[in-house]
């Protein structure tokens, strides 16, 4: 599974962008086939503050995104960036 979902930026509760990003990796590969028809769905929060949007599949935490994340020259709102990582998770699940 090595397909862009998400560029992560930010620094969140002391997990650097590398560490995340890592984590999340690390999220995916452990999937098993069984786990890729669980409900993949985005909570909204709040964390150190910053708004986020944690997308998860099942019960496993998969990664969060935070405005912090977003590049300016993008000029994508957080919720618009979430759109397009669920979209990438989804093709992710269908592709496995």
């Amino acid at each position: 599974m090595d397909r862009p979902i998400a560029t992560l930026r930010a620094e969140i509760a002391g997990a650097t962008p590398a560490m995340r990003a890592a984590r999340a990796q690390q999220m995916f590969g452990d999937l098993a086939e069984r786990d890729l028809v669980l409900p993949l769905v985005q909570v909204s929060g709040t964390v150190d503050g910053a708004p986020m949007i944690a997308f998860r599949l099942g019960d496993q935490l998969l990664f969060a995104l935070t405005a912090q994340d977003l590049s300016p020259e993008d000029s994508l709102t957080l919720e618009a960036a979430a759109a397009l990582s669920l979209l990438g998770l989804a093709v992710l699940a269908a592709l496995t």
